[in-house]
């Protein structure tokens, strides 16, 4: 029998099917207004997790169809970030539009931050 290797992109997807799967039974098993709050932020974790492979995943396919010339991990962390914060709120009940507009306006200002900031700076 073949093994698979770590890079296989079949290998990846499982992973994210896995994530994803254990996202799905954390959060139908456990009610969030009774679960304590260390435990939720496990199960945001797992969802953060799922949500970045899944911007990984959605830039390769961008960049194999020739939309993007290359994968910028900035741009992927702060719109999985995006969607994560976005999902935790829907999650507890706590969406609202301002939120929406607030989240996208400090990942805006999160990224142009990081793009013009010199690693050097960050460092120190």
């Amino acid at each position: 029998m073949k093994r698979i290797s770590a890079n296989t992109p079949v290998r990846k997807i499982l992973l994210i099917i896995m994530l994803i799967l254990a996202d799905a039974l954390f959060f139908l098993l456990n009610d969030p207004y009774k679960l304590p709050a260390t435990l939720m932020l496990l199960g945001f974790v797992l969802c953060g997790l799922s949500v970045y492979l899944l911007c990984k995943i959605g830039a390769r396919v961008i960049k194999a169809i020739g939309f993007i010339k290359e994968e910028r991990h900035l741009v992927i962390v702060a719109t999985s970030a995006l969607v994560t914060m976005v999902l935790i709120l829907q999650a507890l009940g706590q969406l609202s539009f301002r939120d929406i507009v607030a989240l996208l306006a400090l990942t805006a200002v999160a990224y142009f931050y990081f793009t013009r900031v010199s690693p050097q700076k960050l460092q120190s």
